[in-house]
């Protein structure tokens, strides 16, 4: 399963050498080595499970974020619990895994203690994919939705400048005799990172993912990235659902909002320095019955509705092959990863 174009010289790597080369490229920019770790891990389950274009392709942008002072790769998170079933984290503009990671233990507990929990994050980036995020609450047998506020990118439905960021969301949930059901979004037609792969790689876009600096609708990707910007998905119902997850991302939290955020003003920052909200609910405590048992049954009668496959089902085929055969990289990004170990 080869997500790359047919014209790109591609190498393949094993899942382990995809971890130790992410850590060795963060390492090599002095971030400590627990915060490498974790950020390691992050791409490693990306290239695993897709998409790749959250795996090592992002890696670059988070070294221009640490050399332009964007980011600070030394910040350890401030975490405080309480008052009742809520976590919050001031990231105190790091990475936000960080602050997720170290987190997740205390977040997990409130919700099977409470029976709901809520993490929130400001002042912390967030780059990469979101289910890795969530799913291990699923797998403990809790739901989880995690919101994410970005830098501002995307022209809402009936706009005409950018004012609202990708604001990504993702859901994970346990289910009976089967892998978890986890999925991750961007609210965005696109992410962002998918358009450059396809500018790098010279390749179009769908129809209705950007508009070009004179604000006319593209599907030439550069056009998208040199001054352009993104739209929402599916048009008002969209922008509606980017503004609920800003408001849960970054009015929760005290996060800035993507209007306020200012990453296009310091050259080499690609991130948000923004918020996180983090929900997690424990199904034992807010139901009267098996909610993974009835999950099974009720995905069974989807599949048998005619879907060929539940949503974010994919990542489980894409993870068993990579599991076996690792995966393959563009030559061109492991040769420029390679210079900054």
């Amino acid at each position: 399963m080869n997500p790359h174009p047919s014209n790109v010289s591609l190498e393949r790597l094993s899942l382990p050498e995809i971890l130790m080369l992410a850590r060795s490229v963060l390492l090599a920019q002095k971030v400590p080595a627990d915060t490498a770790q974790i950020l390691a891990e992050r791409i490693e389950m990306a290239e695993r499970d897709g998409p790749a274009s959250h795996g090592l392709f992002i890696l670059p942008s988070f070294v221009s974020g640490l050399r332009s002072h964007w980011i600070d790769g030394l910040a350890q998170p401030k975490i405080e619990i309480g008052p009742g079933a809520v976590i919050h984290v001031d990231g105190l503009n790091g990475f936000a895994q960080t602050g997720l990671d170290q987190a997740q233990s205390s977040l997990m507990n409130l919700a099977k203690r409470h029976g709901v929990a809520l993490l929130t994050q400001r002042n912390a980036h967030h780059i990469g994919a979101l289910r890795s995020d969530v799913e291990p609450f699923a797998v403990e047998g809790l739901i989880a939705l995690m919101c994410v506020a970005t830098r501002r990118r995307v022209v809402p439905h009936g706009g005409r400048l950018p004012f609202l960021g990708t604001n990504p969301m993702a859901f994970a949930a346990p289910v009976q005799g089967r892998p978890p059901f986890v999925w991750d979004m961007a609210t965005s037609a696109s992410s962002v990172t998918d358009v450059r792969m396809a500018a790098e790689a010279g390749l179009p876009v769908a129809p209705g993912t950007g508009v070009d600096k004179e604000g006319q609708p593209t599907t030439n990707a550069q056009a998208i990235i040199d001054g352009g910007a993104l739209l929402n998905f599916g048009g008002h119902k969209g922008s509606a659902i980017s503004l609920m997850v800003e408001i849960l991302a970054a009015g929760l939290s005290g996060g800035n909002f993507a209007i306020h955020d200012r990453a296009a003003q310091v050259p080499g920052a690609a991130s948000a320095n923004g918020g996180q909200c983090l929900i997690v609910i424990d199904p034992q405590q807010t139901s009267h019955s098996d909610m993974p048992a009835r999950l099974s049954d009720w995905f069974d009668a989807y599949v048998n509705s005619g879907a060929e496959r539940l949503p974010g089902d994919g990542r489980l085929a894409r993870r068993q092959i990579a599991m076996k055969e690792g995966v393959l990289v563009p030559q061109s990004l492991l040769a420029q990863l390679r210079m900054l170990t």
